[in-house]
């Protein structure tokens, strides 16, 4: 009998379903992009100039920027997309101490 009532009052009044929310368009990230292109572009002009450290400062930089580019433009499934995350966090954390080694180098330790 409460089936019976539940079917009658769906059919009399149905439920208000919430309307679909579209799926968010992916930007074309260009600053991201720009970036990554100036990051490259600092890499190759200075390769000579630049010490071994900030050769590598400049890498785990790159590396950072990729990850999140593909973090936030590729179709990945959720467990990789942690580990791609996880490792963009690492390499720009890496970057970042090296960078703060090579201002201390400089300017502090003469």
């Amino acid at each position: 009998m409460a089936r019976q009532l539940k079917k009658i009052q769906n059919k009399v009044h149905p439920k208000e379903t919430a309307p679909a929310v579209p799926p968010r368009k992916k930007g074309r990230d260009i600053f991201l992009l720009l970036m990554i292109g100036l990051v490259f572009f600092l890499m190759i002009v200075g390769w000579d100039q630049l010490p071994v450290i900030d050769r590598s400062m400049y890498a785990a930089l790159s590396v950072s920027l990729i990850l999140t580019f593909v973090m936030r433009q590729g179709k990945v499934k959720e467990p990789i997309l942690t580990w791609i995350t996880r490792a963009s966090f690492a390499a720009l954390f890496i970057s970042l101490a090296l960078f703060a080694y090579t201002v201390y180098i400089r300017y502090f330790a003469a």
